[in-house]
């Protein structure tokens, strides 16, 4: 994040060290992925953060960018399309955070699929998620629309 330079000694000292420099470090693995037209569940581990891990807690900073890479591949296998088409575009989200998740393993996206709508240019989804573990089973919760858009056809 870069200030213009009569803001920099204003501002600066409250800036995040984490959207400075840090969620550009973070690395995920997908454990597992459980796929059908109308849910989707995903295991994912957090295979590095930013924070040490004293400190380290799951947040929407992590969770949102994730959110919008398991909706992409929902999309893409419902429609069996070979690659991504394009990037999503985010309606609406609706995020509730009730309780903190400080596991770095394991952690549990649910989604389930809301409503579905297909124009020629557009695919429109509403999906209610879950985020959490076993124990928490629904840390956080919410609901999200967005739009997909489809592959243009190939010039013949």
């Amino acid at each position: 994040m870069e200030f213009a330079e009569w803001l920099e000694t204003l501002y600066r000292p409250y800036v995040s060290s984490y959207l400075q420099q840090g969620w550009k470090t973070d690395r995920h693995y997908i454990r597992s992925i459980e796929l059908t037209p109308e849910r989707m569940v995903v295991a994912v581990d957090v295979l590095h953060s930013y924070y040490p891990k004293d400190q380290y807690y799951f947040s929407t900073i992590h969770a949102i960018p994730l959110l919008y890479q398991f909706v992409i591949l929902h999309a893409c296998w419902e429609n069996q399309w070979p690659a991504k088409p394009g990037d999503v575009y985010l309606r609406n989200l609706q995020i509730d955070t009730p309780r903190m998740i400080r596991q770095q393993e394991n952690i549990h996206f649910v989604l389930n699929l809301l409503t579905r709508r297909k124009t020629p240019q557009w695919l429109y989804y509403a999906m209610a998620f879950s985020i959490g573990d076993e124990t928490i089973a629904s840390a956080f919760s919410g609901r999200l629309k967005y739009a997909v858009p489809r592959p243009l056809p190939s010039p013949n």
